[in-house]
């Protein structure tokens, strides 16, 4: 029941904030004519706003459709290499903008073929490349990509603030964030790495986090079992 009562609620949530963003957007492109000086920064925090709320419900659906067993994944099979070069590609303005170094590093000269679920990996790997950005103030990001046995596996490496060990069992449980994650990134909802796991598991992949401790940075790394 609250699974049910979760997914209806945040449906009835999305449309409204989708018609904000759509109109805040439209206001800044000037369909209604030409914005005045004075609005044109509030519109762009409703819209920036609009789209933070946007995603918490997304994340909420996907909650409430795994535990509901009603998540639909649409496997495919594709070469990780391309896949990653490209999600890389849209990524690097975001790294760039924050003023961060990102390095890709592909260990493999033939294909690497998975059969998977090509847009839900997709936002796997943006949410740990979202992560990444959010909690290095300042450093690098390295990603790469090789074969580990009969597994392919990504590594998205920061420069970071690091994990407690103490806290590092606590990043893929449900609304829950490590001590220090709150002071860096107080947006943050505790959920995107939960789904995160959900999925890649669900394909039969997994992922995992390593760190050598606070201010060292972090290292979360997915791997998903080679096409056959």
């Amino acid at each position: 029941m609250k699974s049910e009562f979760l997914s209806l609620a945040t449906h009835q949530i999305r449309s409204p904030l989708t018609a904000i963003k759509g109109y805040s957007s439209m206001l800044l492109e000037k369909d209604f004519g030409e914005l005045p000086v004075k609005a044109r920064e509030p519109v762009r925090t409703i819209m920036a706003s609009c789209q933070h709320l946007i995603d918490v419900v997304e994340d909420f659906l996907n909650i409430s459709r795994i535990e509901q067993g009603r998540m639909v994944y649409e496997k495919e099979t594709f070469d990780l290499k391309t896949f990653i070069k490209e999600s890389v590609d849209e990524m690097r303005p975001n790294a760039e903008k924050a003023g961060l170094t990102l390095h890709l590093d592909i260990m493999e000269d033939s294909p690497l073929s998975v059969t998977t679920d090509k847009n839900k990996l997709r936002q796997i790997f943006h949410n740990l490349f979202d992560n990444a950005i959010k909690y290095t103030p300042n450093g690098k990001i390295e990603i790469s990509v090789f074969r580990y046995h009969d597994k392919a596996e990504i590594a998205v490496k920061d420069s970071g603030v690091g994990i407690d060990s103490q806290e590092i069992y606590k990043l893929f449980n449900k609304f829950s964030r490590t001590h220090d994650a709150h002071k860096q990134n107080v947006a943050g909802t505790g959920l995107g790495l939960y789904i995160a796991k959900k999925m890649i598991e669900a394909q039969n992949g997994t992922i995992r986090v390593s760190s050598p401790g606070l201010g060292k940075g972090s290292t979360f790394n997915i791997e998903i079992p080679l096409a056959r």
